[in-house]
């Protein structure tokens, strides 16, 4: 085989490592933000399944007829301590409810922007 060949041959695969070696960060940094925006569409979409999730749970709440109408002058809020039997929904006016603990703290938050359902839930709770 001719040496010239092989030398040219040497260098070609050469140069070409080191073409490699140079685009090397910038492909990463391609798979990288690819990566990135695969990710926060996944947070998206879980995000968008816990407002869904949050608003069907607030939808059974308001309809199930067993809500105790919040009219607290602080607004409902994980924590908060109220006399309301465990167990009970406690609903208000902005779609906001929860359900007293056994402790009388208002525990499992959902929300909902249905006002025609956040108006028959008030309409037929206690």
């Amino acid at each position: 085989m001719n040496p010239n060949i092989i030398n040219a041959a040497g260098l070609v695969l050469t140069t070409g490592g080191l073409f490699w070696g140079m685009a090397n960060p910038q492909r990463q940094a391609l798979n990288n933000a690819g990566e990135e925006t695969t990710a926060a569409v996944v947070a998206l979409e879980l995000e968008t399944e816990r407002i869904a999730a949050s608003n069907a749970l607030a939808e059974i709440r308001y309809l199930s007829g067993l809500c105790h109408r919040w009219n607290g002058h602080a607004p409902i809020t994980a924590g908060l301590t109220v006399n309301i039997p465990a167990g009970s929904y406690v609903c208000d006016k902005a779609g906001l409810t929860a359900v007293v603990a056994p402790n009388g703290e208002l525990t499992g938050l959902a929300r909902t922007a249905d006002q025609d359902v956040i108006a028959l839930g008030l309409g037929g709770g206690k």
